[in-house]
């Protein structure tokens, strides 16, 4: 922790108690015509795929092919490294070069380590629902690949006439489009719930009726790099705009923000200083240096009339849509302005803590012995349950450990998680457990992963004599359904590697399996009463 309080790359004070970010939360929920631009982080969680790991997995199958991929890849950059990799299949499979990609993409995007999970397009998709429950337009452009947007508007829809707004709309690779061209577009995309890719898109099987040509390498940039600015610029004419997981380089993106920074239309973008995390200029530095990182992209978009929303960590970026759309359910509710603000984040992580250790805790307010044993004891039943199911999916038992991480008296100056309960624990003094400061470079993995937002995965012993050889982190979320929010993590540590664990990231249905438990645990322990 530095001087002044703060570890490296985080705000002085917390994001969701900022008035700037309460404010911005009711501007944005208030746009009646939002389109809204989707990068590859969004997805990422889902799909374990950015464009560049991608292009590093087709690149791979240059070296598996015998193609000399290691020299290559240390000399040029992505985008040439996609073109060649490009050119090569078009060479090896002249007749089915995009369908040899696309099979190669889409095991990838679909069928790889899907049990990391992340909420960013379900958070989008509960946004999204609220905006046209309140009569407002809503427009998705993304360059992914994917359709986990599309998964995430259907899945929360609760009606099958909302579902059916959900259209998707690709864009031919060869796009040129004039104007005539870009109206039709907008206006067959007036009155659903679009989700425009302009790169293309790959099905998670295989559609014989649907081309799927993606824009990969630096001849599919240039030939539609025109007709995707056109459309963003129909699009950003007329509406207000709100940036997800981009990296805010994108050169179509930014030629259409230019073009229409007089349209007087406003303009936010999602940029988390967790970004920032590990860049030449930041890394292990004072927490200033964050904060001017942040300040020089700030100024850099104020160019292009772009409002930048700094979130400290990942984790934070799909909970400030889940604001937006609680804010949206409040305003449609007919209430006052000021709804959300009874409603917001910091009320109700503040209200969940009351209940949470008010339950725990004797007349005078402190925790008491019985309340963390029990706890102590609910976590070893729960692993006895882990350790049954682990006997029946790979006939063994193996010696486990279960821990809860609590978020520890939350408030504008404490930001922490604290080691309330262990299935290995008969320790009944919580002032002597472990509290450690949020941070994206902590040591445990529970706090990594809180600040993550997804299900993280740490192989090898911290140290020469750790016995846990392999611990499965899973963020916990309670409150009711549409109004989640992180307030602890669960970590299962085992004392055997490999396959013969039932940690075995290899296998999706074992860890499915796995963190379903872990979650129920988690969530058994954490709701408040």
């Amino acid at each position: 922790m530095e001087p002044d309080g703060r570890m490296p790359g985080r705000s002085r004070e917390p994001f969701f108690h900022q008035p700037r970010t309460i404010r911005l939360i009711e501007e944005i929920a208030a746009s009646e015509h939002l389109v809204i631009y989707v990068g590859a982080g969004v997805t990422i969680t889902e799909s374990g795929h950015s464009w560049s790991s991608m292009v590093k997995l087709l690149f791979g199958e240059l070296g598996e092919r015998s193609e000399p991929s290691a020299a290559i890849a240390e000399t040029f950059d992505l985008p040439k490294q996609a073109s060649i990799a490009n050119e090569y299949f078009q060479r090896a499979e002249p007749d089915a070069a995009s369908r040899v990609v696309a099979n190669l993409l889409r095991r990838a995007l679909y069928q790889e380590a899907r049990w990391r999970g992340g909420d960013y397009t379900a958070a989008i998709g509960q946004f999204c629902k609220e905006k046209l429950a309140s009569g407002h337009e809503v427009a998705i452009v993304t360059t992914n690949y994917d359709q986990y947007l599309e998964n995430g508007l259907r899945d929360a829809s609760s009606d099958s006439a909302t579902a059916e707004l959900v259209q998707s709309r690709v864009l031919p690779l060869d796009h040129a489009l004039d104007e005539q061209a870009v109206s039709r577009l907008l206006e067959e995309i007036r009155g659903v719930l679009p989700v425009v890719h302009l790169h293309g898109v790959i099905l998670p099987e295989r559609n014989a009726a649907v081309a799927e040509d993606i824009v990969l390498d630096e001849v599919d940039y240039l030939r539609t790099e025109a007709g995707s600015s056109a459309v963003l610029t129909g699009m950003l004419e007329r509406n207000d705009l709100l940036i997800l997981g981009s990296s805010l380089e994108d050169a179509p993106l930014m030629r259409a923000l230019w073009k229409t920074k007089a349209a007087g239309h406003r303009r936010w973008a999602l940029f988390p200083r967790q970004n920032y995390r590990g860049s030449p200029g930041a890394y292990g530095n004072h927490p200033q240096t964050y904060d001017d990182l942040i300040y020089a992209q700030r100024r850099r978009c104020e160019l292009f009339r772009v409002q930048v929303v700094a979130p400290d960590f990942y984790s934070q970026a799909p909970q400030f849509v889940k604001e937006l759309a609680i804010a949206s359910e409040c305003a449609r509710g007919g209430h006052e302005d000021a709804a959300y603000q009874l409603s917001q984040y910091g009320i109700r992580l503040a209200d969940w803590w009351k209940r949470w250790i008010g339950d725990r805790s004797n007349a005078s307010g402190k925790p008491t012995v019985n309340a963390q044993r029990k706890d102590h004891n609910e976590l070893k039943r729960a692993l006895d349950r882990i350790q049954k199911t682990a006997a029946v999916m790979i006939g063994a038992r193996e010696r486990l450990k279960l821990e809860l991480w609590v978020r520890w008296k939350p408030s504008s100056h404490c930001r922490g998680l604290q080691l309330w309960a262990s299935s290995t624990g008969t320790w009944l003094d919580h002032q002597t457990m472990r509290n450690e400061e949020i941070d994206v470079d902590s040591e445990f993995l529970a706090v990594r992963a809180f600040c993550n937002g997804v299900v993280e995965l740490q192989s090898g012993p911290n140290g020469p004599r750790d016995r846990w050889k392999k611990s499965l982190a899973v963020p916990i979320r309670v409150g009711s359904e549409s109004r989640k929010f992180q307030a602890g993590v669960i970590v299962l540590s085992t004392n055997v590697q490999g396959q013969g664990s039932i940690i075995d990231e290899h296998d999706d249905e074992r860890m499915n399996t796995l963190i379903r438990l872990l979650t129920g645990t988690g969530r058994e322990r954490l709701e408040a009463g």
